[in-house]
């Protein structure tokens, strides 16, 4: 279409024409000035370095006691890398956090020819609680409990691999979980 087919037609073509072409490059402009930034983000760092995250906000330092048993080991892990951002465990915490965990399997499905299971639900259970090492003051006590399905195949170490895999996701999503409480409860007064 030329600019001499715009003004051939009725006069309101034009209009519309010149009308969409103006709310295209509203649009553009509009969307040209959003900005995705993490909600947490420090406002006072520069944009070349903020690697901030809403760990920075346990950043003040949450010791996490030894644990007894793999799934508490691994629940461990995975909450000292949501405190710290990978960083590693705080130096200097201002609180400490009792974890005891332990795994449940619980079968779902029996095969009747068999009369085994076939398919699990593994139910990670967990007891915290946040105590302020200044004072002894317990912040927080919860008890958090998440579960995971997993398969029971034939073969025991495909079985054992399966059963291992459930703990640790169970493990992953119950430091998940208790990572949120914990913001929650730091950041309320």
């Amino acid at each position: 279409m030329s600019s001499s087919d715009l003004h051939t037609g009725p006069p309101w073509t034009a209009w519309r024409q010149w009308l969409a072409i103006l709310l295209a490059a509203l649009c553009t402009m509009t969307l040209a000035a959003c900005q995705v930034r993490p909600l947490y983000l420090d406002q006072t760092r520069d944009s070349q370095t903020s690697d901030t995250s809403v760990s920075q906000g346990l950043a003040p330092g949450i010791a996490v006691d030894p644990a007894d048993t793999r799934v508490e080991q691994e629940t461990r892990n995975n909450l000292i890398f949501l405190f710290s951002g990978g960083q590693g465990a705080s130096k200097t915490p201002e609180y400490r956090l009792t974890l005891d965990v332990t795994a449940i399997p619980v079968p779902v499905l029996i095969d009747r020819v068999t009369d085994l299971p076939t398919a699990g639900q593994m139910i990670v259970v967990g007891n915290y609680g946040l105590i302020r090492i200044s004072d002894q003051t317990i912040i927080l006590s919860q008890t958090r409990r998440v579960s995971a399905a997993y398969d029971l195949p034939p073969q025991e170490f495909a079985k054992i691999r399966s059963e291992r895999d459930a703990e640790n996701r169970g493990a992953r999503e119950l430091a998940e979980a208790i990572y949120a409480e914990l913001a929650i409860a730091l950041a309320t007064p």
